[in-house]
């Protein structure tokens, strides 16, 4: 089956229909992972959220590294980092 692209609609990398593109944008959007824009979609405010704890995950991996460094050095033992 071929799908053909439509204005303003065209259908992603994995050649998806046009209507289950939509209805996935459409799901998101009712989550907050994405809103509406003046010109399609933009990331948001859940996504957003969502990018911002990974981010504080790595700083707080950042934070801890020494000390589990020294944990590893006193012990002999593998140490992980779990939040």
């Amino acid at each position: 089956m071929r799908v053909r692209p439509r204005r303003g609609a065209a259908p992603d990398r994995r050649r998806r229909p046009c209507s289950v593109t939509s209805r996935i944008v459409a799901d998101l959007i009712a989550e907050d992972f994405l809103e509406r824009a003046d010109q399609g979609v933009r990331v948001g405010i859940r996504l957003f959220e969502l990018g911002e704890l990974a981010q504080r995950s790595q700083e707080l991996r950042q934070l801890a590294l020494g000390t589990m460094a020294d944990l590893r050095q006193a012990t002999g033992l593998t140490v992980q980092l779990g939040v």
